[in-house]
């Protein structure tokens, strides 16, 4: 089995560099087209997609929905998977912050990790739920233990940046600084093993 991940449909959101997180956006033109990509290159590539778990918000659910279409498979919103709470930093860019909230930005520079913005959270607390959501996601596929052995089929979670962004710095083995300036493209899975996974969850 294999736990495909993967970033939501682009949002006039994303276009305009205007930070998301719990702000429930739709998906625009180019992420609908997007979305039916993703379909089609999972399964050009050949991936036995069995189940589908999405983050609540829009973006994502309609992302999943539409690979669910393809697949003939219901979509199951799953609580964990939904995009950071970026709190008072919210409907701003990023230049925004830091001219409007400058002491707050500079304690999350400082901490990326561990620092929960006002009115949100951190990404340690972002990765703690994802855990506790993949666990619920892997029993509902049937699989009781991440590090059993391989079992037929797929698995594809639908999430957001802040979510896989954690995720990926902890597998590369990058300080958080470093791995938040990495894009996380939407609609492009990132495939993991449940071993990968399970070495990731070490060090949460």
């Amino acid at each position: 089995m294999r736990i495909l991940i993967a970033r939501h449909g682009e949002t006039d959101w994303n276009v305009a560099f205007k930070i998301q997180g719990k702000t429930d956006t739709d998906l625009n033109e180019h992420g609908l087209v997007q979305a039916e990509e993703l379909c089609r290159n999972l399964k050009d590539s050949g991936y036995n997609i069995r189940r589908i778990f999405s983050s609540f918000q829009k973006r994502a659910r309609v992302t999943a929905e539409t690979v669910g279409k393809g697949f003939d498979i219901p979509v199951r919103v799953l609580s964990g998977l939904e995009e950071m709470n970026l709190g008072i930093f919210e409907a701003h860019s990023w230049a925004e912050v830091m001219a409007e909230f400058p002491d707050e930005y500079a304690a999350f520079a400082a901490d990326r990790r561990h620092h929960i913005i006002s009115g949100g959270e951190s990404y340690q607390l972002v990765l703690e739920r994802f855990f506790r959501a993949l666990d619920e996601a892997l029993s509902e596929a049937g699989v009781a233990d991440m590090a059993a052995g391989d079992s037929d089929g797929d698995i594809l979670l639908v999430t957001h940046g802040g979510v896989m962004m954690p995720l990926l710095a902890l597998r590369d083995n990058l300080d958080f600084t470093v791995a938040w300036k990495r894009p996380i493209p939407n609609a492009k899975p990132v495939v993991f093993t449940r071993a990968e996974l399970e070495a990731i969850r070490a060090k949460v």
